[in-house]
């Protein structure tokens, strides 16, 4: 069985840890030079994947935006597009979404009870696939692996990421921080309560720290804990994993060079590729994404609201 895939969670937040505010508009996050990171990532990508309440909400197409980077996937021997994957328990997915008339194979997982009536529902625009009587995210991830997807973008929303982390099965999370406060405790976050591994006690470590425009890049992996007692400067690092020693890092803690090697590729961190309407979100069930909590990861280059 082939393994599976690298998980990495892309999202934009505000300063206080929010995707979005509650008002009727997206907020924008991110700006031109984030989205271009961003749709960088989705270039590098095998798959991307959202909760399906950011397809009933935002009508997200997940499109690489540059016709150069689709050149060159294209070079590659790849498709122009990376395979578009979303979840959904209560299979409510119209046939009208754009998503389905896009570029790029379509993928849906959901369960035993709802995957009948929603092949018959969305016919041949996407193929439908049941991980059993609940959605099993261990499953999905060995059935991308199989499909031969070796590195997967996660664009959220909350519930999705929030569970991903929470069964430790996300690998790496860029996160861009835009400095706006939102300050509505109703207003969705990129995580949201869970039993995390190793409690609050455990640090992730940081890949890297780096500002793209005007915002801040983190990097960091989810499953390299430091030991409750290590000290400050074995977890605080800036740059590559091997770490940029601080004399060798530029004011405000960002790595030589502004952006991060690796970062201005996939376009994970800060939101989709399109435009705020390709960012994920999703929460409610473990399973499927409810509305009220589906909150954009970052608004993409090509087709999303503004956020």
């Amino acid at each position: 069985m082939t393994g599976r895939p690298h998980v990495l969670l892309s999202a934009a937040v505000s300063l206080d840890g929010h995707l979005d505010d509650t008002g009727p508009d997206r907020l924008m996050l991110s700006g031109p030079e984030d989205f271009e990171r961003v749709d960088a990532l989705r270039a590098d990508s095998d798959a991307i994947l959202v909760g399906a309440n950011t397809l009933r909400s935002d009508d997200s197409r997940l499109l690489v935006a540059s016709a150069e980077r689709r050149a060159e996937r294209v070079r590659r021997g790849l498709p122009e597009h990376p395979l578009k994957v979303t979840v959904t328990a209560s299979g409510g997915l119209a046939s009208h979404l754009r998503l389905w008339h896009s570029g790029g194979d379509k993928l849906v997982f959901t369960v035993d009870a709802t995957a009948d009536a929603l092949r018959d529902r969305l016919g041949g625009l996407a193929e439908v696939v049941s991980t059993g009587p609940v959605i099993d995210w261990g499953a999905l991830l060995d059935e991308l692996g199989r499909r031969g997807v070796r590195r997967l973008m996660v664009e959220g929303g909350q519930t999705v990421h929030t569970q991903l982390v929470a069964g430790d099965l996300a690998d790496e999370i860029q996160l861009a921080v835009a400095p706006v406060l939102v300050g509505d405790a109703a207003a969705p976050r990129f995580l949201g309560t869970a039993e995390y591994p190793g409690g609050p006690a455990s640090r992730m470590r940081l890949l890297g720290a780096d500002v793209v425009g005007d915002v801040v890049l983190l990097r960091l992996a989810p499953k390299d804990r430091e030991p409750e007692d290590a000290a400050p400067e074995d977890v605080l690092r800036t740059g590559d994993a091997g770490g940029v020693p601080p004399e060798d890092a530029a004011p405000g803690g960002a790595a030589p060079g502004g952006v991060p090697s690796e970062g201005a590729a996939p376009e994970g961190s800060a939101s989709g590729d399109a435009a705020p309407e390709d960012t994920a979100s999703g929460d409610a069930a473990p399973d499927d994404p409810s509305p009220e909590d589906d909150a954009p990861t970052d608004g993409p280059p090509e087709g999303s609201r503004p956020r």
